[in-house]
């Protein structure tokens, strides 16, 4: 069975670079889930507002939808490999600025809100990156295996980031009674969470250091509307992206 499983499942993970580049993602999905989780029990505990979760995820997600094409045309034009590794290292220390405002008691609702939609902005430009850097680890017989391997992390970190998270705040639980009077359960885990998230992205990091920069061909002429003028010449495409955007 394993032998099958690596001439199908897992057959890009033959290709060296791409299989370092699979191990780091694995790492730090887990840890931008867990520290996802944990902010939206952090901000709900901070305010007791049930509105303030749904921000976060707005900052989250809206500079994508409104970034990501500008993001795309930016990996179609500078080296992927530097792109990425410049966008990972943001979200390093965007971590460890939000552990140590927490931690320390600093961080208010709003200050958050703001790190996070940084994080989204900095995401808008990693996430098309990493998709158009998958290309240049595999060959073309393998791109689609390396597609799905890739989906399959990112969907199973959803659940176990989120598991990792409740189990560092449940720790922190117990912990408390033996910590100093006003320290508190959500603050501890939320700042543990935080803290291994940012040493999730030096999982990245490292394996980028061993990937070498693909070799650059001829650059685009690209902009951000290059992938829609591209849409509208292949309906059928279009179609495909208006679908999964209607089910997302």
């Amino acid at each position: 069975m394993l032998a099958a499983l690596r001439a199908t499942t897992f057959r890009s993970l033959r290709h060296p670079h791409y299989r370092r580049y699979f191990a780091g993602q694995v790492v730090s999905f887990v840890g931008t889930w867990m520290q996802s989780a944990a902010l939206m029990w952090l901000m709900y505990d901070r305010t007791g507002d049930p509105r303030w979760p749904s921000w976060l995820l707005v900052a989250q997600v809206a500079p994508t939808l409104v970034l990501g094409a500008w993001g795309g045309a930016l990996a179609d034009r500078l080296p992927k490999r530097r792109l990425v590794s410049a966008t990972q290292t943001a979200f390093l220390l965007n971590a460890v600025v939000l552990a140590l405002l927490v931690g320390s008691g600093l961080a208010t609702p709003v200050l958050i809100l703001g790190l996070i939609a940084f994080n989204g902005v900095v995401q808008a430009v990693d996430f098309p990156t990493r998709l158009a850097f998958v290309p240049d680890l595999v060959p073309k017989e393998d791109l689609i295996n390396a597609v799905g391997l890739n989906s399959l992390v990112f969907n199973s970190a959803r659940a176990l980031g989120p598991a990792a998270a409740g189990v560092l705040f449940v720790a922190a639980g117990r912990l408390v009674p033996h910590l100093p009077a006003g320290a508190s359960a959500v603050t501890l885990g939320a700042t543990a969470c935080f803290g291994l998230n940012a040493l999730s992205f030096v999982a990245v990091l490292v394996a980028l250091r061993g990937i070498p920069e693909p070799h650059a061909g001829p650059k685009p002429a690209a902009s951000p509307l290059a992938g829609v003028r591209y849409l509208l010449a292949n309906p059928a495409l279009g179609a495909v992206v208006l679908c999964t955007f209607g089910l997302s």
